[in-house]
């Protein structure tokens, strides 16, 4: 790394530790002009996540591509945009048994765009969401990851994986939002479990998680929820995963059908059943774990509550989240947990007492 590009990047560092985002977004492009002619493909990778983090969705979707691919180097049968109607375009969301189930949930819509360019479309996705991307993309022949899809090929074939989609069909704010399809769940499942949640009550019904295994988060405190769910008139559903029963314990206090949790569901398991439970509800509260991206990718109305450390992919200077157009982004923001959950238990009672207004229920 040069002295110069060094200099810069240590006051690109400095801002990011005061969580100065709108000095972050200042000095993005000129550093990345500098990491493009230093040839510096780790950085670029890093700053193409930071560009998607402020609002920069096509420089950023440019970056990460190129980051992936170092010396432009194309792969035999990697899709570059290319006219394929000849072709069976692979579209692989999981093609590395590292990946995380998250990658790929929100991107029916570009896949479906990019199948009509091709004679035939294969989708290759975790195991888990092959019953979502079947009942949501009929027209297309869905696959576990690992499955041999070679006999399903007809004539060559193109491959491409999600940055491929983005960097090629386009990554701006307008092409998000238009190329946005939602997963659709299992109707009648999830028709069944609102009932049950309910027993013929009009509660809105808010499903909320808490906690994530992954690395890196500055998590809110078991009591901000436990403020939130006493906070908030409404019938609340669990969506963590894990062993968790003592923080169900905290949350439901004295009052343990406030806060339902539902044995039947496992989305270490069983993605599809936990899609409709989530369909089933009218808000999600939650931090950032694959339950919030399988919430936007259903077009679930969603708060996400969002840390300050700057390393997951939503926005830090606006609330909006153009590929899931539902989703409401309420960050720390350098403030206390506790107000910001003031701002999160004053967004969902005006959310739920829109969908109550709109129902005509008596609030």
């Amino acid at each position: 790394m040069s002295p110069r590009l060094a200099c810069d990047y240590a006051r690109y560092r400095a801002a990011l530790r005061r969580h100065d985002w709108t000095a972050l977004r200042a000095m993005l492009r000129p550093l990345v002009d500098a990491a493009r002619r230093a040839q510096d493909f780790r950085m670029l990778g890093e700053l193409g996540h930071a560009a998607w983090r402020l609002d920069e969705y096509q420089l950023g979707i440019e970056l990460i591509h190129a980051a992936s691919r170092r010396d432009d180097a194309t792969k035999a049968g990697e899709w570059r945009g290319e006219d394929i109607r000849d072709a069976t375009l692979v579209v692989k969301l999981m093609d590395t048994t590292k990946q995380g189930v998250a990658i790929g949930m929100g991107l029916a819509g570009y896949i479906r765009a990019a199948s009509s360019r091709a004679a035939k479309t294969i989708v290759i996705v975790e195991p888990r969401m092959v019953a979502l991307f079947m009942r949501t993309l009929p027209e297309l022949i869905v696959l576990p990851f690992g499955a041999d899809f070679a006999s399903h090929v007809s004539g060559r074939c193109v491959t491409a994986n999600s940055v491929d989609l983005q960097f090629i069909l386009g990554c701006d704010a307008q092409s998000l939002a238009r190329l946005h399809v939602p997963l659709v769940a299992d109707q009648e499942m999830t028709r069944s479990m609102r009932q049950a949640y309910l027993k013929g009550r009009e509660l809105p019904l808010v499903g909320i998680a808490w906690w994530s295994s992954h690395y890196g988060k500055d998590l809110p405190s078991l009591a901000h929820w436990a403020r939130l769910v006493g906070a908030i008139p409404a019938q609340f559903v669990s969506l963590q995963y894990g062993d968790v029963a003592e923080q169900i314990a905290v949350l439901q206090g004295d009052a343990p059908q406030r806060l339902i949790v539902d044995p039947a569901v496992d989305q270490l398991v069983d993605m599809d059943r936990f899609a409709s439970q989530i369909a089933a509800l009218d808000l999600v509260i939650t931090i950032s774990n694959s339950g919030a991206h399988l919430s936007g990718a259903l077009g679930q109305r969603m708060i996400l509550v969002r840390d300050d450390l700057f390393r997951r992919d939503w926005p830090y200077l606006s609330r909006s989240v153009p590929w899931f157009p539902a989703t409401t982004v309420i960050g720390k923001n350098g403030r206390p947990w506790d107000a910001t959950f003031d701002e999160i238990i004053e967004t969902a009672r005006a959310i739920i007492t829109r969908r109550d207004e709109s129902r005509g229920v008596a609030t």
